[in-house]
């Protein structure tokens, strides 16, 4: 146990029962129960697919091969005969995580919702009831400012945690081929990406042998190192997936082209001469949509050729530190622009979006009045997702995994301990 991590010991054998459902391609899920028994609790795993089973060696677990709309009553089965007391996941968003959270908010059950960190790349999360625009955190500089003041924060750790994208892709591999090479252990499961697995390795071989093999990243960063020397003035747009989960539930954007479509028109008719726009590839992006050409017909439908550069890579502090300001629906980029005092546009429902923190103005507007965030609300902002929320760790390496797990489980018992009942923004 690190020595920072404070845990009450009232509850070993006290009998808390966990319900985990579907987590990431990781062992965390499983190494927190092998802790989590250890403190006396008891957990219970449903598994939806073969990857699902892959990551879960352990022998309490109960293999979900029905229905969608079959669920609902086989999980209020699952709640009631196991007597659960807290719903553990990843995104509370993917189809079948909907209906469980709902049903476990209408018994009053604790639900814990792992996302990747609202401050990255050191940190996971862990939202108490619904995550990102489903969460519970404060939503104002005053009750962020309050919510600071009770539950101050003793350390605000941003120390390099191991993230092994090697590890990572190897486990995501794992994954994909447990769900193909098994299909008949769960035949009605449908994933709740967009992509067929074997579409998605297409892509991403392409955009990788683009960049490498044949030096397409060289000649981004090449224009982009002229495009920083001229000193021209720029906002930029770090774009995020089709599929996240921000933009599809969080969002009125109906993909990346909408939202792109959008900026570039008010950026056309407003944006003061000679303002240029960065817009960056998300680096997860899996080459479907050819993202490049997209932006480059956009923007010459909106007169923008000249006045818009479009990046696959790229040092993103440098850019933060650049930058007039960022524009974003409602990407986790924006809570490292508040660190450089960069004004933020968000144009969809982000946990930071709101007085103090992104300028509340029109878009319109924005290119002419950017507002930097408010130092202190930032700093409130950051001690109260420190205190409630944050995991110093990673899903994606043993290391970071280990730091992880006793940190999840203090805050597990922390929030059983203080009887606190989830609600959702």
């Amino acid at each position: 146990m690190r020595a920072d991590v404070k845990r009450d010991d009232t509850f070993l054998g006290s009998g808390l029962t966990f319900l985990f459902l579907q987590g990431v391609a990781s062992p965390l899920f499983a190494r927190l129960a092998d802790e989590l028994d250890a403190r006396g609790h008891r957990c219970v795993r449903v598994n939806f697919c073969a990857g699902d089973r892959l990551f879960w060696r352990r022998p309490d677990a109960v293999n979900y091969r029905g229905r969608y709309d079959e669920w609902p009553g086989f999980l209020r089965e699952i709640l009631a005969v196991e007597n659960i007391t807290d719903l553990v996941l990843f995104s509370d968003v993917r189809p079948m995580h909907g209906l469980a959270c709902q049903e476990a908010l209408n018994l009053g059950l604790r639900i814990h919702v792992f996302e990747e960190g609202y401050l990255r790349p050191y940190c996971l999360s862990l939202d108490f009831g619904g995550a990102n625009a489903n969460s519970p955190l404060p939503r104002s500089a005053e009750a962020l400012a309050a919510a600071a003041s009770a539950d101050p924060v003793s350390c605000r750790s941003v120390d390099p945690v191991p993230i092994s994208m090697v590890r990572r892709a190897a486990w995501d591999v794992s994954n994909h081929a447990a769900n193909l090479s098994m299909p008949w252990l769960h035949p009605h499961y449908r994933s709740h990406r967009p992509y067929h697995p074997m579409r998605e390795l297409f892509g991403w071989s392409r955009r990788i042998l683009r960049r490498h093999a044949l030096g397409e990243k060289r000649r981004h960063l090449r224009r982009l190192g002229f495009f920083l020397a001229s000193g021209t003035p720029f906002f930029f747009v770090p774009l995020q997936l089709d599929s996240d989960a921000q933009v599809v539930k969080h969002s009125d954007f109906l993909d990346i082209e909408e939202f792109l479509g959008e900026v570039f028109a008010s950026f056309a008719r407003y944006a003061p001469t000679p303002m240029s726009l960065v817009v960056k590839c998300h680096p997860l992006d899996n080459d479907l949509v050819p993202r490049g050409g997209q932006t480059a017909r956009l923007a010459a439908h909106h007169g923008l050729a000249s006045r818009v550069l479009f990046i696959d890579g790229g040092h993103l502090p440098t850019l933060l530190a650049k930058t007039r300001g960022l524009v974003t629906i409602n990407s986790t980029v924006a809570t490292s622009a508040f660190d450089h005092g960069c004004p933020v546009k968000a144009l969809g429902r982000a946990i930071y979006n709101f007085p103090g923190l992104a300028s509340q103005v029109s878009l319109d507007e924005f290119w002419r009045n950017p507002t930097a965030p408010d130092p202190r609300v930032h700093r409130d902002f950051c001690d109260v997702l420190f205190s409630r929320c944050l995991i110093r760790g990673s899903y994606y390496s043993d290391k970071g995994i280990s730091l992880a797990v006793p940190s999840i489980v203090s805050l597990l018992e922390k929030r059983a301990s203080a009887q606190q009942v989830p609600r959702r923004q």
